[in-house]
């Protein structure tokens, strides 16, 4: 598979929206096509440099910090945040994707596996104080989605904190203006969180959704009973 299109992504070559194959053959455009997407202001990747920015400001950074990051693709950015002395867990799917990584985080645990079954069982025992999922979780559906979530609030530490950054919209109608405005681009397989739905998901958590483009923002949830 090759990616001519600066804003073109890989599509699956089964019917099963999560496809490794897709995304190892992506792998060493992916940063390219990224910045190329941002640059472009337009979906999918509209304002992902300023979403990094954030997350890494939102993360507050520090010296023995755990950090885990589900679907790390290429770990741009969980390099940042080992730079700045955390340690990073990292999850995904894709040989080819954890094999970018490794180059940018040679001491990070790299982990190969398909989050839609959830986390993995080497992890029970691991509670982190940031938990990111970084572009990946419109991978899955509706209710692995929502599975995920709670699964990843039960590994938080007290005062921990879940950041989920993507194509994502506060509302449905928000969602719908995006498609439309790059009906040209959308990909139809990809299923994009709305903030309004998992707040209905979890009504007792903690939410704070930062909007930074038309088509996407970055989710913030707090386990329940945090003061």
């Amino acid at each position: 598979m090759s990616i001519n299109h600066k804003n073109t992504k890989p599509k699956p070559a089964s019917s099963k929206p999560m496809d490794a194959n897709g995304f190892d053959q992506w792998s060493a455009n992916y940063n390219a096509d990224v910045q190329a997407s941002d640059a472009d202001k337009r979906y999918p990747f509209a304002a992902y440099n300023k979403i990094l920015d954030r997350l890494v400001e939102l993360v507050q950074p520090a010296l023995g910090k755990a950090i885990l990051d589900v679907g790390i693709g290429t770990g741009k950015l969980s390099r940042r945040l080992a730079d700045l002395g955390c340690q990073i867990t990292g999850l995904d799917f894709s040989d080819s994707m954890l094999a970018e990584a490794r180059k940018l985080l040679p001491t990070a645990i790299l982990i190969q596996w398909d989050f839609s079954r959830g986390l993995p069982p080497g992890i029970e025992e691991h509670r982190y104080d940031t938990i990111l999922c970084n572009y990946a979780i419109h991978h899955l559906c509706d209710h692995e989605q929502q599975e995920l979530i709670a699964q990843i609030l039960m590994h938080l530490k007290s005062e921990g904190c879940l950041l989920i950054a993507d194509v994502m919209t506060e509302t449905a109608q928000e969602m719908d203006y995006a498609k439309k405005a790059d009906a040209d681009l959308w990909d139809e397989e990809e299923n994009y969180l709305l903030a309004e739905k998992v707040r209905q998901w979890f009504p007792e958590s903690l939410f704070e959704f930062e909007r930074f483009s038309y088509c996407s923002g970055i989710l913030s949830v707090k386990k329940a009973g945090r003061k």
